[in-house]
């Protein structure tokens, strides 16, 4: 956009640095239609010939690119052209050897890269000098040095790179790659690495993109070093490399067995944004191509891609678990601890979803230990993320919190900050709350998330955002159109990535939706199907399904087929798989809630009040609050007015902080009513006195034949 003329004279004079005609400036701005670019340029060439010299050069230029047939982008040409010939740039002619590098780096370069990457410019720090001062490049606030869009995009045509200046820096970026693998499996020395590539995506893309026109032996490292970009930008939420779409053709044309299983391998890995034409038959090809060369570990990886592929996109938890033992199973033929730890990470998810928290937590325990011991931060943060997941199940709060912090910390120091893990510690840290049923503070993280993530770049992670937004949108209230948008939106991303727990989840939220919007014939169908689709596979998912078909408080069918679910509900929580203190406790308070309704209270006290205890030993305020209510309610039936009004009262702070505004207003409800029978209750009792007084002797005035005041009672 251009500038004002004010503002354009403005920038002329700071960057000329010195007094000149008024009416010269004002020539070379016009002729520079005041966009900024081209004036700083033009301003550059003042201050090192002055403004007649550059009228004049300009004025030949001009005719020039005219002649040549240039557009009406020309002014900003032959500004460029005119910096590229001026003398202070002559003055230092290798300057525009690094101008030609620096065309295709669009993230700019550090210091540290240049003088690392052993480019071939002698005199790297004058050549730098002499491009901020002809204003051909700048430095930017972290201190690396850019050239803006425009100059890159004109100096690729005009003067692109040549071979000999690319290579050794792409040799460099692909040797930190390198290292971004070894410090992922191996060690955790290269503490800035992470941050360090970050910094260099564009240029990578670049680099790498050039390479796949090279020959041979440079050919194979670019096609290693696009399969290792890929893996680096899915751990950091930057989606798919689009390099990554090209190889398939180019390794029809080499015979790379190590190449080949690579390639399949993380093809697999990308299953939210790239499906093999034939996955069964990549499989088989992927496995001959490591057999070949006696790659285990290189084998054992592609299987547990392959097993996290059935289980999330093809809906084959079964096949999955395979793939995951068959990968466990090669991996100890590689005497590689580290070669273990994916599978037993998929292997420990697979137990958490199905139930088994004790299995899980075992399985967390050991992956921990032996990154631990090898120093590999992928899966030490995997191991910590299981572990989580297990303690959160078994209702172990405090301790989930602690090592969310230790997550949190190791995110940091490994400079993960953004990345795949991050989003996932931030989901359960969400979940957390959600739990104990503080909402506010999960939705604070859930808008984190969407902001920090991409429908694009990280549509998964985006879209469970999207739908636990959703979900709390239905419990604190909002609008049908609001949870529908954000529904409807997490659908779409998930349907297109294809991962079809995701569209569980999603179908079981509209169902939420449905039942609070009161359609509960719809409501109760679907969760009769999603409880039993998910049975073995999604115990969690399936127990928030037996939760509402077990709940006569806001029943979805008659008191004795939500008694019938109740019964379902505690006996699958009691299994020994499970014995998740959580679920068990909600199961029993759906039990207490039936037998409330049947009449049975003692039973239901007694039940209710064990469930109370436990959720007051958690800290779930809404359970918490529902087991007060519903006690509340026997009590107020029994006549202990006084009991059920201090359950009551007790109960409203606490559906207030699970923002349940429903629920508060039936509290308030009942201690009206409860209110006015303790009146009449009152009013009884004290008039019952003077009733039997006046009959007996209507003149008495002894003190206990004196009528009680309200007060009394």
């Amino acid at each position: 956009m251009p500038l004002d003329q004010a503002a354009a004279r403005q920038t002329f004079i700071e960057i000329a640095d010195e007094i000149h005609d008024g009416s010269e400036v004002d020539q070379l701005l016009e002729i520079t239609d005041n966009i900024p670019l081209a004036a700083q340029l033009v301003a550059g060439i003042a201050a090192s010939v002055g403004c007649q010299d550059t009228i004049h050069r300009w004025n030949l230029e001009r005719t020039g690119l005219l002649s040549a047939g240039f557009d009406k982008r020309s002014n900003l040409e032959i500004s460029i052209s005119l910096s590229l010939s001026s003398p202070r740039l002559q003055s230092s002619p290798h300057a525009v050897d690094l101008l030609s590098l620096m065309s295709i780096l669009s993230d700019g370069i550090s210091d540290l890269d240049l003088v690392q990457s052993n480019i071939p410019i002698p005199d790297i720090p004058k050549c730098k000098t002499t491009l901020v001062r002809t204003s051909l490049a700048y430095v930017d606030h972290a201190g690396r040095l850019k050239v803006l869009a425009p100059i890159r995009e004109y100096i690729q045509l005009a003067r692109p790179p040549p071979l000999q200046l690319v290579r050794p820096l792409r040799k460099y970026l692909i040797d930190l790659l390198k290292l971004y693998v070894a410090w992922w499996d191996a060690s955790s020395f290269a503490i800035d690495l992470v941050r360090h590539l970050v910094s260099n995506l564009g240029n990578l893309h670049s680099v790498l993109k050039q390479g796949l026109d090279s020959d041979d032996i440079d050919l194979r490292e670019t096609i290693l070093g696009i399969i290792m970009l890929n893996d680096l930008t899915l751990t950091m939420n930057r989606g798919l490399t689009p390099l990554m779409l090209h190889l398939p053709d180019i390794l029809s044309r080499i015979d790379d067995h190590k190449l080949h299983g690579q390639f399949i391998t993380e093809a697999f890995e990308s299953s939210e944004f790239y499906t093999l034409p034939n996955p069964e038959m990549a499989i088989d090809n992927a496995t001959e191509h490591f057999r070949l060369i006696q790659d285990p570990e290189g084998e054992a990886r592609l299987y547990d891609a392959v097993a996290s592929y059935y289980i999330e996109c093809a809906g084959d938890p079964k096949k999955g678990e395979e793939f995951f033992l068959r990968a466990l199973s090669v991996a100890s033929q590689s005497n590689s601890n580290t070669a273990k730890l994916r599978p037993l990470s998929g292997l420990g998810l697979m137990n958490w979803r199905r139930g088994n928290y004790s299995r899980g937590l075992e399985l967390a325990q050991e992956i921990h230990r032996i990154a631990r011991a090898s120093g590999n931060v992928r899966a030490e943060l995997q191991g910590i993320r299981l572990h989580v997941l297990c303690s959160l199940s078994l209702g172990h709060f405090n301790h989930s919190v602690q090592l969310l912090n230790e997550g949190k910390e190791l995110i940091v120091q490994a400079g993960l900050q953004g990345g795949h893990i991050e989003s996932a510690l931030m989901n359960i840290e969400a979940h957390l709350y959600a739990l104990k049923t503080e909402y506010s503070n999960e939705r604070h993280i859930q808008e984190a998330i969407l902001r920090s993530t991409s429908a694009v770049l990280s549509p998964i992670a985006h879209a469970e955002a999207l739908l636990n937004i959703a979900f709390l949108d239905i419990i604190t209230g909002a609008s049908a159109d609001v949870v529908s948008r954000n529904l409807d939106a997490a659908t779409t991303l998930f349907e297109t990535a294809q991962y079809l727990r995701g569209r569980s989840f999603c179908e079981y939220c509209h169902a939420n939706l449905l039942f609070r919007e009161g359609d509960m014939t719809r409501a109760r169908l679907e969760y009769i199907r999603i409880f039993a689709s998910a049975r073995g596979n999604e115990e969690e998912l399936g127990y928030n399904c037996l939760a509402r078909l077990a709940d006569p408080t806001n029943p979805l069918h008659a008191d004795t087929e939500s008694a019938r679910w109740a019964v379902v509900f505690l006996a699958l929580a009691l299994r020994p798989v499970v014995r998740s203190p959580l679920t068990v406790h909600r199961a029993l308070r759906r039990l207490g809630d039936v037998l409330a309704q049947q009449g049975e209270d003692d039973t239901a006290l007694s039940i209710l009040t064990v469930a109370l205890d436990r959720f007051t030993q958690m800290d779930v305020h809404q359970s918490k609050a529902e087991c007060m209510s519903t006690m509340g309610d026997v009590y107020m039936r029994r006549g202990d007015l006084s009991r059920a009004k201090e359950l009551w009262e007790g109960a409203r702070p606490l559906f207030e902080r699970s923002e349940q505004k429903k629920e508060v207003v039936r509290i308030d409800e009942k201690l009206q009513t409860l209110g006015v029978a303790q009146k009449l209750h009152d009013i009884s009792k004290g008039q019952l006195p003077i009733h039997q007084a006046a009959l007996q002797d209507p003149g008495g005035n002894s003190e206990a034949q004196k009528p009680l005041s309200i007060s009394a009672q």
